[in-house]
């Protein structure tokens, strides 16, 4: 067919050039320049004629099977391997499931033609295992979607979740709310001390891949010099129970967290709480009205600062647990981030919600008897490490001064040479240092 087809243009070429009137009359005036004009008029619709005949070679359109959700749940729940895979328990997955059904519906009649469509349950799954770290050939060949079908469910999925109000990150700006996240965080710490905090802020470096210069203005903005890698700073705040109350991408990697909180939306949440609350930061964070960093340097050395950062430890350590779960659970904080810098901060956003939910789902399931006896024997653990090196202080004290004054009476004790002398050398000072 395709010899055939290039034979009939090579006989209509070889047809214009000998029996064109016009070219022929061109050629008898000997008017060159016309009669080259025509022939690569000619020529043209040669190459176009033959361009057309050959025909171009496609891939063929691949009919998958999708994978068929109930069969699948109804075998890693035989296995006891579905909450290992997505993360949750199947009730969870399909509370989560049904919160964003409506985002995810697609058009059956339209789908038919390639394959049947994907469904929620297989959107969701697709996300999760991305996000929990699965390789994207494994879950292509587990659930029988193509390349592109599997990054437009992930990103649609993605953009589902946070569009979904049961999933929104709960800061407290009401008064009841806030008064409700300043009690449960002084239950967290020694004797109720810290009795007006709301939250602890902290930030973090998400690794990511390096930026196109089409994507950033400024690339080398970031590379952290102190990570020695590319990476956005992530500021987050946490509640009591280690959940992200705010994460957003603030600032490139090379930015500091003094300056990527100001550059962050968690300013103006923090500037906003009601008088007389705050949060809790590290040193890297500007004092405020509504900010109480940890003191650092020569700060910790006063005694009422060392005494007010072993309270403050026992809050920030909620924000420190909350990065910690999330890196153990999503490979998001695991591994550099490979999409595009503008998914970079939809990627941070999906990955906190889901970090909340499993939270959230937890203590419905189980309460917080779980976390407060955790919490009763980490204050019981410290109470002891407290009396424990009180008494050693104590112990060792005692020590030198007996040893002391067993040096004040040999010294004192009259020798041969000295019997007639009868001064009293003057005794030691007494000081911790023996």
């Amino acid at each position: 067919m395709r010899c055939s087809l290039f034979i009939l243009s090579c006989i209509r070429l070889l047809f214009l050039l000998t029996v064109d009137p016009h070219l022929l009359a061109l050629i008898a005036e000997h008017n060159g320049a016309a009669a080259a004009a025509s022939f690569f008029v000619h020529m043209m619709t040669f190459a176009v004629g033959v361009f057309h005949c050959i025909p171009h070679v496609r891939n063929p359109s691949i009919v998958e099977q999708r994978l068929i959700w109930s069969d699948c749940e109804k075998r890693n729940t035989r296995r006891g391997a579905f909450r290992r895979a997505v993360r949750m328990e199947k009730h969870s997955f399909d509370k989560l499931v049904e919160s964003i059904r409506s985002d995810l519906v697609v058009d059956k009649t339209m789908a038919k033609s390639r394959g049947g469509p994907i469904v929620p349950e297989l959107c969701v799954f697709c996300a999760i295992r991305h996000v929990a770290g699965g390789s994207r050939l494994d879950t292509i060949d587990i659930c029988g979607t193509s390349v592109p079908s599997f990054c437009r469910v992930l990103w649609r999925t993605a953009r589902a979740i946070n569009r979904c109000p049961d999933l929104d990150l709960k800061w407290p700006k009401e008064d009841s709310d806030v008064f409700a996240a300043a009690a449960a965080l002084v239950t967290v710490g020694t004797n109720s001390t810290v009795n007006n905090c709301v939250g602890v802020v902290d930030g973090c470096l998400l690794r990511i891949s390096t930026p196109r210069k089409s994507e950033a203005k400024n690339v080398r903005s970031f590379f952290s010099g102190h990570c020695e890698c590319h990476g956005a700073n992530v500021q987050a705040a946490a509640d009591h129970h280690s959940r992200f109350a705010h994460v957003a991408m603030a600032a490139p990697g090379a930015t500091g967290d003094r300056d990527a909180v100001k550059a962050a939306s968690l300013c103006n949440l923090i500037e906003g709480l009601p008088c007389g609350r705050c949060v809790t930061g590290d040193p890297a964070c500007d004092a405020s009205e509504h900010v109480v960093p940890v003191c650092d340097g020569a700060d910790r050395l006063n005694a009422k600062h060392d005494d007010f950062d072993f309270c403050a430890s026992q809050l920030r350590i909620r924000i420190e647990m909350a990065f910690g779960m999330m890196q153990n659970k999503w490979a998001t904080p695991q591994r550099p981030v490979t999409c595009r810098l503008k998914n970079v901060s939809l990627v941070v956003q999906v990955t906190g919600r889901l970090h909340d939910c499993c939270i959230a789902e937890r203590i419905a399931e189980h309460g917080n008897d779980a976390e407060t006896a955790a919490m009763e024997r980490m204050c019981l653990a410290c109470r002891q490490s407290h009396v424990m090196e009180t008494a050693t202080r104590l112990f060792l004290v005692t020590m030198c001064i007996d040893l002391q004054r067993t040096l004040f009476c040999v010294n004192a004790w009259p020798t041969e040479s000295t019997k007639g002398d009868l001064s009293i050398p003057k005794p030691m000072r007494q000081t911790g240092d023996c």
